[in-house]
């Protein structure tokens, strides 16, 4: 193990330094294609995926074993159907005992599939993207017992960095960080993985005229209310995982000058989840990239 990752005490910012974009490994025929390419490029987070179809998992640790110095980011997930097959339990049901009985088995099963101790990066996936209850208020307990037992592998050293991904209006967001600040010290729960898409503001025809589902919430505000809060902002499906190949009458150039500056050059975002799949749309997000960053 210790020959395969980093030590638990090096912060996962001394190895992703300054550079913004990072790995987003999806399902695909070319992950190792991908991987290889997105690491000769510089990148260094790998997203370990949460699900538990195994099907990626020989690529995966193959590529973690012959590769030293990188961030491992996994996450909890919160589909029902997927925690019932693994615990014979309904999460929105679980009492306290049964709830840490979930976790346990859900995150000691991850560890054996990746093969590892500990994860850098921890986050608790996609909250508020399904309603298990009639009030958010609800949804929020769960999410802060969860939280609760998280932050005991975290005190253990098997989380090194604890945080949740999130799809949601920036009211929601307030309210949830307000209740994480009433049930955790400040730190305890320190990223935040949040969309915010190229075609929020100055392309919004863009998203009429190509049917492209754009993320973008809680956009702006929301990411410099997080960072205000002292969270490690990483920014998820910027480039609309690979939809840029469906404008083709947009100059690649106009389009980064005109609105990745702002995304690119963000102080209030620190790491840019890639979220590609495809050897072209890596090329055509690093020609952005040298374009954007040109004096």
């Amino acid at each position: 193990m210790d020959d395969i990752i980093v030590s638990n005490k090096e912060d996962f910012k001394n190895i992703l330094g300054k550079f913004p974009l990072q790995i987003g490994v999806g399902c695909t025929k070319n992950k190792k294609v991908v991987l290889d390419t997105l690491w000769d490029k510089g990148c260094r987070l790998i997203d370990l995926e949460c699900s538990f179809e195994g099907e990626n998992d020989k690529i995966l640790n193959n590529f973690i074993k012959d590769k030293k110095d990188f961030v491992l980011c996994q996450q909890f997930p919160l589909w029902d159907e997927d925690i019932y097959k693994e615990t014979n339990i309904h999460i929105y049901e679980a009492d306290d005992n049964q709830l840490e009985y979930i976790v346990d088995t859900i995150i000691n099963k991850q560890l054996e599939k990746n093969n590892v101790d500990f994860y850098h990066i921890y986050l608790l996936h996609s909250v508020f993207s399904m309603s298990y209850y009639d009030n958010y208020l609800d949804d929020i307990n769960l999410y802060i017992r969860i939280f609760k037992i998280l932050k005991k592998y975290k005190d253990k050293g098997v989380i090194q960095h604890l945080g949740y991904s999130a799809n949601i209006d920036y009211p929601l967001l307030e309210l949830f960080t307000f209740s994480i600040n009433e049930n955790f010290k400040f730190g305890d729960i320190d990223i935040a993985m949040v969309p915010i898409n190229i075609f929020s503001d100055v392309y919004k025809i863009i998203k009429n005229i190509y049917n492209i589902n754009i993320w973008d919430s809680p956009g702006e505000r929301g990411i410099e209310f997080l960072k205000s809060r002292g969270y490690t902002i990483i920014c998820m499906t910027p480039f609309e995982r690979g939809e840029l190949k469906k404008i083709n009458t947009i100059d690649l150039e106009t389009l980064s000058k005109s609105n990745y500056e702002f995304l690119l050059k963000n102080n209030n975002i620190d790491y840019i989840l890639l979220g590609t799949s495809s050897i072209e749309h890596i090329n055509e997000i690093f020609q952005i990239y040298s374009l954007t960053n040109k004096e």
